[in-house]
């Protein structure tokens, strides 16, 4: 069987193990010493849990690790190499530069999600190469392979995993949960090792999560959000009131006082009215901007598009509700019917979306568009009811 991440330990089985089991550190399988056969086997595995001081202060020394794991073809283009290192110019550590490429391969627009229109590479082209620079439409094993050579190209050592994802949640809760995984789970991701640590896992394809990869700290929360653009305003309201003070100092002294006065109360008024206004259309806005999105893409939507908008949709529903990293696609979109009054809407743009991704099922965008529009409607209630609550 193969090696699970975290701390592993056999508790039984059918029959009973009476053997000492062996670890292939090569090919990173566990076998029983004495080739016995098992009908079943209990197994508890404890997860792996990185804390961030862990991971940003983790070394990644080769010295430690099978060169191997370093190991690039020598017709690799210098390019390959270049791009490494220009994506993590601004990292100063191992684990802020993993982040840099999983980051990058995540979230440049270049880059698209598709089984369908990936191309084959061309003969005597470097695989990668060909899907960073000429065709970067790809699925899982092209985003998950150019990572792995991205970081050997920064000498840190990666190598390249293929299993499933978590699958479909069926019921159950606590140690009692039941999931189904089917062929179409198949899923491909890179592991970098980190001394103390060992392999970790990251997930660089756009719209995937792996529960055991740590937790990207590169998109900000709607959160953050929130209090940075509320920050903003308040720096634009203090550069506005200093501004004020200094042009009102100046008019003073060449202008009576009684007209100044009534220059300095009607100017002040007028800045805070239009300061109020757009600091509520601002939070308004935001309040919105799930509503705005699925109106938006909804517009011109094709085969093509709908999996890079659909992506776009679901980063904009934290709004309403967060997704855990471990929460498979459809539970999280029945979350969200149900926060808006459970039509559906949602979940059946998430089937789409996953029959496509990973069953090649085609898309019909006419359908989907009234979903989109609906969902907009129903996101713009959602807001207003919020907006209202909030501000009473």
């Amino acid at each position: 069987m193969p090696l699970p991440y975290g701390q592993l330990t056999f508790t039984g089985g059918k029959p009973d193990p009476t053997t000492d089991f062996l670890l292939n550190s090569a090919t990173q399988r566990i076998t029983a010493s004495d080739d016995q056969r098992f009908e079943r086997l209990d197994i508890q595995v404890q997860q792996k849990q990185f804390t961030d001081t862990q991971l940003e202060t983790a070394t990644s020394s080769t010295q430690l690790i099978s060169s191997n794991y370093l190991r690039l073809p020598s017709s690799l283009p210098q390019r390959v190499r270049t791009l490494a290192k220009r994506i993590t110019a601004d990292a100063k550590t191992p684990y802020e530069k993993v982040i840099a490429i999983q980051t990058y391969l995540r979230s440049d627009p270049r880059f698209t999600y598709s089984k369908t229109d990936a191309q084959q590479t061309p003969a005597n082209r470097d695989y990668v190469d060909y899907f960073m620079f000429d065709s970067p439409i790809g699925y899982c094993d092209n985003f998950s392979s150019a990572m792995v050579v991205l970081c050997r190209s920064i000498n840190l050592p990666a190598r390249w995993a293929k299993g499933f994802n978590t699958g479909t949640f069926e019921g159950g809760s606590g140690a009692n949960k039941q999931y189904i995984i089917r062929n179409s789970n198949a899923h491909s991701w890179p592991e970098i090792y980190f001394n103390n640590l060992g392999w970790v896992p990251f997930e660089p394809t756009p719209g995937f999560s792996n529960p055991a990869t740590p937790d990207d700290p590169a998109m900000p929360s709607a959160a953050s959000n929130t209090a940075s653009q509320s920050a903003s305003s308040s720096a634009v309201s203090s550069a506005v009131s200093s501004s004020e003070s200094r042009s009102i100092v100046s008019a003073s002294s060449t202008q009576p006082k009684p007209s100044s006065r009534s220059s300095l109360g009607n100017f002040h008024w007028t800045a805070i009215i239009v300061l109020t206004v757009v600091l509520t259309l601002c939070i308004v806005l935001i309040w919105q901007l799930p509503a705005l999105v699925a109106f938006t893409i909804s517009f011109n939507l094709t085969q093509r598009n709908f999996p890079r908008r659909y992506r776009l949709l679901l980063w904009s529903l934290r709004r309403v509700t967060r997704r855990q990293s471990s929460q498979p696609l459809t539970v999280y979109a029945h979350r969200i019917d149900t926060r808006l009054g459970d039509q559906r809407h949602f979940t059946t743009l998430t089937h789409a979306y996953e029959a496509w991704t990973f069953g090649h099922v085609a898309i019909h965008p006419d359908p989907l568009t009234t979903s989109l529009k609906s969902l907009s409607t129903q996101l713009a209630q959602y807001a207003r009811r919020k907006f209202h609550v909030k501000q009473n």
